[in-house]
């Protein structure tokens, strides 16, 4: 594995095209996932999919979404070519906010930097990058986590203001010692 992993989380349907949970304001990040991806070839890159049963638990909190066998658990088509890639390592579908436990399982956790990239920034977003920080932690191992924040964003509704949501997860992130940076300071 590189010493660098690119992270595409949740760029499926069921967030940015259709569904309860879409917005389609998401598909503005697309052309910087695409930017950095173009940038970062020797990056390796992990995609997650939100992918539930009927069944699934997070239900409870969330309406249906994502579920396992519907277009809406897939990766956008603007996304798809990332699967062609040399640098491709693994899609890896979650079936909770936080990604965290499938990279574990999936053993592709391991000491250098994640660049975090998708939806949602202030659900399965900042959820992977406070639980990396903390991995990083409590096993004392070197593990940078950045999440570049023009190219994540989040969903709106009416009981979910976007730009709130978005400040308030970039604070806590930062606090929490992940690095919140622009594409092109990123890219310097």
């Amino acid at each position: 594995m590189s010493n660098t992993k690119i992270v595409i989380v949740d760029m499926v349907n069921g967030f940015v095209k259709e569904g309860a949970l879409h917005d389609e304001h998401i598909m503005g990040i697309v052309d910087n996932i695409k930017s950095l991806i173009d940038h970062k070839k020797n990056a390796d890159i992990i995609v997650l999919e939100d992918n539930h049963e009927d069944n699934c638990m997070e239900f409870n909190s969330f309406p249906v979404h994502c579920l396992n066998g519907t277009s809406e658990s897939k990766t956008i088509d603007e996304l798809q070519y990332v699967f062609g890639l040399d640098n491709f390592k693994a899609c890896v579908h979650k079936n909770s906010t936080n990604g965290i436990f499938k990279l574990i399982d999936n053993k592709l956790i391991d000491e250098g930097e994640y660049v975090l990239v998708g939806c949602c920034t202030d659900i399965c977003v900042m959820q992977l990058a406070l639980a990396l920080k903390t991995y990083g932690n409590e096993y004392n191992k070197d593990i940078k986590v950045k999440v570049i924040e023009d190219a994540c964003d989040t969903y709106h509704a009416s009981y979910h203001d976007r730009n709130e949501y978005e400040k308030a997860s970039k604070l806590v992130m930062s606090v929490a010692g992940v690095e919140i940076v622009k594409l092109d300071d990123y890219l310097k």
